[in-house]
């Protein structure tokens, strides 16, 4: 994975990455090759493992809508070339109306995200309709409380009378059957 200890530090410290599937947040790396880590909301009760545990996946963690208590933001990595290799909040920006505090990353709801955790199609409209606002059901597709439908942040259909999706956008019905 790394050779240079310093240089596995500057990609991954203050970065999150996957350990045994779950979200965390990367605090350190020793020179014995040791990762300090933490649970990527609370931040409490360092954990350890080796660098070159099997349980350390370094790829991309997929991002999307993050939902909270004020609506649905989606989250999208930047087009850039950075030297961290973790998520962080530095490497994401919104599309569309934010919903997001300043140090969103440390949050439940974000957290949720991470996990695909979403609530279903039926459960995002009547919270939609309650909160006056737009609610995710999975990582790419939400619905605001007028029954519009979004994929990644853009207007794509609406809900009246069924689903049904705009004309240039109908190549989205088996993603949207998929997210259902």
């Amino acid at each position: 994975m790394y050779d240079d200890v310093q240089f596995a530090l500057g990609r991954l410290r203050g970065t999150i990455v996957r350990i045994h599937g779950e979200p965390s947040y990367i605090l350190g790396i020793d020179e014995n090759r040791v990762m300090t880590y933490t649970d990527t909301t609370t931040k409490l009760a360092n954990k350890y493992i080796s660098l070159d545990n099997k349980g350390v996946d370094l790829t991309p963690i997929p991002i999307g809508y993050v939902n909270t208590k004020r609506g649905a933001t989606y989250l999208v990595r930047l087009a850039k070339r950075r030297w961290k290799q973790g998520l962080d909040q530095e490497g994401i920006r919104t599309v569309g109306r934010s919903y997001l505090g300043i140090d969103y990353t440390a949050t439940e709801q974000f957290l949720a995200c991470l996990k695909g955790e979403y609530p279903s199609f039926k459960e995002a409209t009547s919270r939609s309709k309650e909160l006056g606002s737009v609610v995710a059901f999975s990582r790419k597709w939400a619905i605001d409380y007028l029954g519009t439908l979004f994929f990644r942040g853009k207007v794509v259909g609406h809900s009246q009378g069924g689903l049904h999706l705009n004309g240039v956008y109908k190549y989205l019905t088996e993603l949207l059957e998929e997210a259902l």
